[in-house]
């Protein structure tokens, strides 16, 4: 694989897998606001495009300890990781990958439009959207410019939206409201959204009951997923990866579960489980309303593990049945990282962000599901799949 990106606080690239490096397309950028940047294209010959958008779990966030920015490394993307498992039939075919996912990204912030005042606008399906309209891409912010050209569109949104980076907080907070194993982790306890009182008002709900804000945020990831089936081309797919749900069944021997506590590592596990939901119920409302306008949008969505789920224990919480994962902390081959202090050079961001055989996990699974459901790659391209995990 091939990789060339130039500098930044975001990771914002093009990445050409399996071709030689004149075939390389590329963003160059300096950017620490998810809006703009600048861009550079050498290409040959017509490639599969493929656009990875989203959030820090699409970016490339996790993974192995590294210097950069964040600890963003566009190979631990399970997106450029998926593209890599396909091979090419023939000579002189790719699959060229759009790298626009930006860390702290929220849906607010990502689907906007700058109006003719220079303000940025919330950006709204069936308001007079049309993917011929070049005035229209060119008031995006770049993130979202790649779904232009793109066949297959992968996308992660709504981690932050929901508080995800506030529950990774709420682990260091010592007061009796923290999450730590003597704290009554006060931010999921009840069941609602992980949202703080110094949250920025794109991650603000006006919901007044927690059933409500979860409501809103579905709302919120519908439209957006709309905005996508509206603009992307009429042949192309878009995928929709879950987040990783992060603890498997605690036990004794788990350093992290005795950090935590058992039951709020179900609370937060039952966090991710609702989140996960809410994503696969905005998904089928956004299919829904673009066939009442019409509109046929390819939009399926993916488990981070590859499959739902199901399993429940009441180890977490007496009575309450909640799922586990069993690839996740305190299981085998988690697919998230540790929290930070256990791990030597880590950062209090990289708590739950991908782990390198998380990064793996999504990235078959997601290639899986492209190879089943686009037909265009099937014909053009074999999926090897050597290295993938079979449990």
């Amino acid at each position: 694989m091939v990789v060339l990106l130039m500098g930044g606080a975001f990771y914002l690239g093009r990445i050409a897998v399996d071709v030689p490096p004149q075939t390389i397309r590329f963003y160059e950028t300096n950017i620490a606001d998810c809006v703009s940047a600048t861009t550079g294209t050498i290409a040959l010959g017509k490639p599969i495009v493929w656009a990875g958008l989203g959030d820090s779990y699409s970016a490339g966030v996790g993974g192995a300890v590294n210097g950069a920015p964040f600890g963003q490394d566009p190979t631990n993307s399970f997106a450029v990781q998926a593209a890599g498992l396909f091979r090419a039939r023939e000579t002189g075919l790719r699959i060229e990958m759009d790298l626009s996912a930006c860390s702290g990204a929220v849906i607010g912030e990502l689907f906007q439009r700058r109006a003719d005042d220079g303000t940025w606008q919330p950006l709204r399906a069936g308001n007079g959207l049309s993917r011929t309209d070049d005035q229209l891409w060119y008031s995006l912010p770049d993130p979202l410019k790649p779904m232009r050209k793109a066949d297959i569109i992968t996308l992660t949104i709504g981690g932050n939206d929901a508080g995800f980076g506030n529950v990774a907080s709420s682990l260091y907070d010592t007061t009796k409201n923290g999450c730590h194993r003597l704290g009554r982790c006060t931010l999921l306890a009840d069941g609602g959204l992980a949202n703080a009182a110094d949250d920025k008002p794109n991650r603000r709900f006006k919901a007044t009951t927690h059933d409500e804000e979860w409501s809103e945020l579905r709302d919120r990831l519908m439209h957006a997923y709309e905005v996508v089936g509206e603009l992307m081309k009429p042949s192309a797919h878009m995928y929709i990866v879950e987040y990783p749900i992060p603890f498997a069944i605690p036990h004794g021997r788990c350093r992290v579960a005795t950090l935590v506590g058992a039951r709020n590592m179900g609370y937060i596990n039952r966090f991710g489980v609702k989140l996960g939901q809410v994503i696969r119920d905005a998904a089928a409302a956004s299919r829904a309303a673009l066939r009442a306008r019409g509109i046929t949008a390819q939009i399926d969505v993916i488990p981070w593990n590859g499959v739902e789920l199901t399993s429940t224990t009441t180890k977490f919480i007496p009575g309450e049945p909640i799922a586990y994962n069993p690839h996740g902390l305190c299981g085998t081959d988690p697919v998230v990282l540790d929290i930070a202090p256990i791990t030597p050079g880590r950062v209090l961001v990289d708590s739950f962000h991908p782990s390198s055989a998380g990064s793996l996990r999504a990235a078959c699974a997601t290639a899986k599901a492209v190879y089943d459901t686009y037909p265009d790659i099937q014909f053009r391209y074999e999926l090897r799949a050597t290295g993938c995990p079979t449990d």
